[in-house]
């Protein structure tokens, strides 16, 4: 009798390259299924939770000095901070980044260009002092043996104490 795995799996951030922990830790049952119980094993993974999210983008540098734009609209009035991860193709060793990465927001203030062993980072402050993002390249060894940037922007908005009304 074949064994069918669900695992709801609906992570969309890491490399999507099998080499996450989760990905691996799936590898490892299936083995396990297979040589002990000598059962064939099918993973299935839902793909239903983020269907037209645009969450994954892909881009050919085939040329050098190739500059590509991502688009990326953050909803205003948010709370809570926004991540985007971009994964670079497997290489050797942290430096140098194949990519570097600027960001721009929609009124011109822009990043210099991170990825550098001298700008591995960088925080782009707005004009009244608040940190409205930071980008980091990060090289992430073994098992992926990738470069990633990550960029994290502050919430669009401020939460500001009310206190609490209770009314019967």
């Amino acid at each position: 009798v074949p064994v069918v795995i669900n695992p709801s799996y609906g992570y969309i951030a890491g490399p999507h390259d099998g080499t996450r922990e989760f990905e691996l830790a799936v590898d490892d049952i299936v083995q396990v299924w297979q040589s002990v119980f000598n059962v064939e094993v099918n993973i299935v993974i839902a793909s239903g939770n983020n269907h037209l999210s645009r969450v994954h983008a892909q881009f050919d540098f085939s040329l050098p000095n190739d500059v590509a734009a991502a688009p990326w609209r953050i909803q205003p009035d948010d709370g809570t901070p926004s991540f985007v991860e971009v994964w670079l193709p497997t290489r050797a060793g942290k430096f140098p980044s194949p990519i570097e990465l600027s960001i721009i927001t929609p009124d011109g203030l822009a990043s210099p260009l991170v990825g550098s062993p001298a700008s591995s980072s960088y925080q782009l402050v707005s004009p009244s002092g608040g940190v409205l993002c930071e980008v980091g390249y990060h090289y992430v060894p073994a098992p992926t043996a990738r470069g990633k940037f990550l960029i994290t922007i502050s919430p669009t908005a401020t939460l500001a104490a009310t206190g609490v009304i209770v009314s019967s």
